[in-house]
């Protein structure tokens, strides 16, 4: 896992209507606001703010899923309550769900992985000799760490993009703190709440590649469930595209409250984009005399 090197996702008709009467008018607009409150949309915002909303969050997503390798190496401290660790650590990543995820202990030896591939998940904690394996849809990421993402969910959180194919987007007001260029709420297909993106940047908004995420959250605005706000961000080659650069986050922070409040920084010291993704990505092999666990 660890190398020195790089590593190689009828108008007739119409005209011919009578006229409404004002009151059944008066009536229709009060109802087609009332609709529109009841799906969360703003009847005070100007139409065109949600299209641009709607043409941001798809750009964001497409930008997000065009890339379909990254890895890093990098620093991360988790908080819980009055704990906290750092350790550093390697992640090679594999959209949509597949990554590798190594720890190291401070002689820099491996201390523990963790391997998400096809709804499988493994995890090998090599200071206690013990294999871990469990299903990703009975919720073994969730045992594994307190992040309460899915893998699909993960990768998209530390490359600073959407999650899902947005079925709508609207405008939204900023964050209470933000001052951001533009906040948008975008919804998952189905049902499921929206996620509050925050995001920097001009348009045009029909594209992603000048723009960046500073803050995605879920749940209410004052107070969200769960919360990553981007540092940095950086143009990083990408080996797919000859070299040509994309923006990529170096820091994030995630906050959330499932469980008791938590956080986790990380901070990216390198990596690599667009790779040929080696083999045995998302997987990983009972070592010999390593107790065998069920997640």
């Amino acid at each position: 896992m660890r190398s020195s090197g790089r590593y190689s996702s009828s108008p007739d008709a119409a005209r011919s209507r009578p006229a409404a009467p004002a009151p059944a008018l008066s009536l229709l607009l009060v109802l087609l606001l009332a609709g529109c409150a009841a799906r969360g949309v703003d009847p005070d915002r100007a139409p065109s703010e949600n299209l641009k909303a709607e043409h941001l969050a798809a750009a964001l997503w497409a930008d997000g899923e065009d890339l379909k390798t990254f890895a890093m190496r990098g620093d991360a401290t988790y908080r819980s309550g009055g704990s906290s660790n750092f350790f550093r650590f390697e992640l090679v990543c594999e959209r949509p769900g597949s990554f590798l995820f190594t720890a190291f202990d401070p002689f820099g030896s491996p201390a523990f992985r963790i391997a998400s591939s096809g709804g499988s998940m493994t995890a090998v904690d090599y200071g206690g000799k013990a294999f871990y394996a469990g299903s990703v849809s009975g919720g073994a990421l969730g045992i594994l760490v307190p992040l309460p993402l899915s893998p699909e969910e993960l990768l998209a959180a530390l490359s600073g993009s959407l999650p899902f194919r947005p079925s709508r987007a609207e405008a939204a007001a900023l964050f209470p703190d933000g001052d951001g260029d533009a906040v948008l709420l975008a919804y998952p297909p189905g049902s499921g709440r929206p996620l509050r993106v925050q995001v920097s940047g001009g348009p045009p908004w029909e594209s992603a590649s000048a723009k960046t995420v500073r803050r995605v959250s879920l749940g209410p605005a004052n107070a969200p469930d769960f919360q990553v706000s981007y540092g940095s961000w950086e143009a990083q080659p990408r080996d797919d595209r000859g070299g040509a650069a994309r923006l990529f986050p170096r820091s994030l922070r995630a906050a959330w409250r499932s469980g008791g409040d938590h956080s986790l920084e990380v901070g990216y010291r390198e990596g690599s984009r667009g790779f040929t993704s080696p083999a045995g990505v998302g997987g990983s092999v009972r070592p010999d005399g390593y107790s065998l666990n069920a997640l």
